[in-house]
């Protein structure tokens, strides 16, 4: 990974940030905090004015990322080959103000075939737009609209992720005219 970094008592920046995955798939972005490391105010004889709450941003484009390659890096390995081809493109930005408690994440991403798919494999193409909001512990599902050639499936609403006891509401259709695509 390259990038450039400036770091100040009120701000850090890291940009032109180039991250390659082993695994496949790139990663260009920028963070930025600002009022992080400011330093607790020294006694006063008057009180002091409330410190600017800390404030986070990063923003990436990722590219590239194959099922596959996310499946090594993450799952089991009887689960890091589920026979689907495609890979992710689009943006993924992360927010916080003041505690870390309040981060939350989004995606937007195209999910297309990065090859003509092999016989042992189904081509899968869509769009999935969610968004990981850190104090209610879940995943609003905006839109997730997978296709293959004989299925489709939609998602949305929220899924509780943390603690993993958290309550979830999913609408989700799912039509297919072969079944064997999920063999």
């Amino acid at each position: 990974a390259d990038a450039l970094a400036h770091v100040t008592q009120d701000q850090i920046t890291v940009t032109n940030i180039h991250a390659r995955l082993a695994t496949g798939g790139a990663v260009p972005g920028d963070m930025r905090i600002v009022n992080g490391m400011t330093p607790p105010p020294s006694r006063p004889r008057r009180p002091a004015p409330p410190a600017a709450a800390e404030k986070g941003t990063i923003r990436a484009q990722i590219s590239g990322f194959s099922l596959d390659s996310v499946m090594a890096a993450s799952a089991p390995p009887h689960y890091r080959h589920l026979g689907f081809d495609t890979a992710a493109s689009g943006t993924a930005n992360v927010d916080w103000t003041g505690s870390i408690s309040n981060l939350t994440g989004a995606v937007d991403v195209r999910l297309t075939p990065p090859h003509p798919p092999t016989p042992s494999e189904v081509p899968v193409t869509g769009t999935v737009s969610a968004e990981y909001i850190n104090r209610s512990g879940s995943v609003v599902i905006h839109a997730f609209d997978i296709h293959t050639p004989a299925s489709q499936i939609q998602v949305s609403g929220a899924l509780g992720v943390y603690p993993i006891t958290r309550a979830s509401s999913l609408n989700i259709s799912l039509n297919t005219r072969d079944l064997s695509e999920f063999n």
